[in-house]
């Protein structure tokens, strides 16, 4: 699903799920093995820096400052692109009337495809990270939160219901969660 921002051109960001309440927008960006996987470098355009995006935003306009400055780092995260879903899912949620929220899920395979292991120091640098972020955003008008799918795919088999718990059961075995 595209999230446009409040402008017409450029690139507008793309989320791995979407979903629409009464009340709430949720944009979902998933990760399975690309935080451990080298990082290309990223930046913001100009246009991030328009004053669209009101005082309610700013734990996320701090942080993309820092990341423009270099005064923070992430290894493992690509927090520029957690920012931008953010800034587009905010937009899309005034446009809706609606709160909006972004929902990071992410993998912490135990092995490659190839079945060379993925580095322990590469997944726990990556959660610290995440909750770091988590943390620097808290109390912006878009809610961040974060999950693992080991997490999610408990949570639904804590539900009881035969058919997610099959779902869940069914997704661990074909992405070897």
């Amino acid at each position: 699903e595209c999230v446009r921002f409040p402008w017409s051109g450029g690139m507008h960001p793309w989320l791995d799920a979407f979903a629409k309440t009464e009340t709430h927008i949720i944009g979902i960006e998933s990760k399975r093995y690309e935080p451990y996987r080298a990082r290309k470098a990223s930046h913001f355009s100009n246009a991030y820096w328009r004053p669209v995006w009101g005082d309610a935003m700013s734990p996320f306009e701090t942080m993309r400052d820092q990341l423009a400055n270099g005064a923070i780092k992430f290894e493992r995260l690509d927090a520029f692109q957690l920012i931008k879903h953010a800034l587009g899912l905010l937009t899309e949620g005034r446009r809706q009337g609606k709160s909006a929220a972004l929902v990071y899920l992410y993998a912490e395979p135990e092995a490659w495809p190839n079945k060379k292991p993925v580095s322990v120091e590469a997944k726990e640098t990556h959660a610290l990270e995440v909750q770091r972020f988590s943390d620097q955003v808290s109390g912006a008008e878009v809610d961040f939160r974060f999950c693992t799918y080991k997490e999610l795919l408990s949570a639904l088999r804590d539900t009881r219901d035969p058919t997610l718990s099959s779902h869940a059961d069914e997704i661990a075995q074909a992405f070897r969660l």
